[in-house]
């Protein structure tokens, strides 16, 4: 079950990653507000909504999540594709967590990706600890 659930969470990887790298706007439906936050001006409030990196940041970023989670999808029994799957996951978290923390996020914003991430990890730890002895 977890290596099917966590198949899915690498096509949705890429799949949001290449949406990200070109119409951000449409993950709005699973992250309400996402788009504003995203295409708001520069930290320094000097570019142009349209030149933000973020959208390209996160973009790339999830394409590269997707890569390393699919290393545990291929050996979900290696010792250090969980330990990189399981920081990557930790990342994300803390990400979201911190972006709700000071105020650039909502939780409603964030919330499927917590609720997902969460899911994941637990899936994730008890298929490791069945395969291999914890």
């Amino acid at each position: 079950v977890a290596r099917w659930w966590m198949a899915l969470i690498v096509l949705y990887n890429v799949v949001a990653g290449i949406l990200l790298l070109s119409v951000p706007g449409t993950l709005d439906k699973l992250f309400p507000g996402l788009s504003k936050t995203l295409m708001a001006d520069s930290l320094l409030g000097s570019a142009p909504a349209a030149a933000s990196p973020l959208p390209r940041v996160l973009g790339w970023f999830s394409l590269t999540i997707a890569g390393v989670r699919t290393a545990w999808v291929l050996d979900p029994t290696s010792g250090a594709c969980f330990l990189a799957v399981l920081w990557t996951f930790a990342m994300f978290e803390a990400m979201f967590f911190t972006e709700v923390y000071i105020g650039t996020l909502t939780l409603r914003t964030v919330l499927v990706g917590v609720i997902v991430g969460m899911t994941s990890v637990v899936l994730m730890v008890s298929a490791y600890c069945t395969s291999v002895v914890c």
